[in-house]
């Protein structure tokens, strides 16, 4: 996961140079949706790791939770920042 958040960021970084020497709205629209995805597998892999190891005994809440704590941040993150492309009735 961590090679795919490397290619991805390497991406990232390429369509927003190439946005701004051509001064393309869609290599910026895509660089935007590349962003949404790097955000995406950063909280994957920071839930996989702290998902990794074995529970200790007693395990705590947090520990359980990782998982979905991480899939509730990145749907925040989808959906302030699709609100912030389009507002409805604006």
């Amino acid at each position: 996961m961590s090679i795919a958040i490397g290619i991805v960021a390497s991406v990232l970084l390429l369509e927003v140079l190439g946005a701004w020497l051509t001064g393309s709205l869609a290599l910026l629209a895509d660089a935007g949706h590349m962003l949404s995805d790097l955000v995406g597998l950063i909280v994957a892999l920071t839930a996989t790791v702290v998902a990794g190891p074995p529970a200790p005994h007693p395990a705590p809440f947090w520990f359980y939770g990782a998982p979905v704590v991480g899939a509730g941040k990145k749907s925040r993150w989808l959906y302030w920042g699709g609100g912030g492309v389009s507002r409805p009735g604006q």
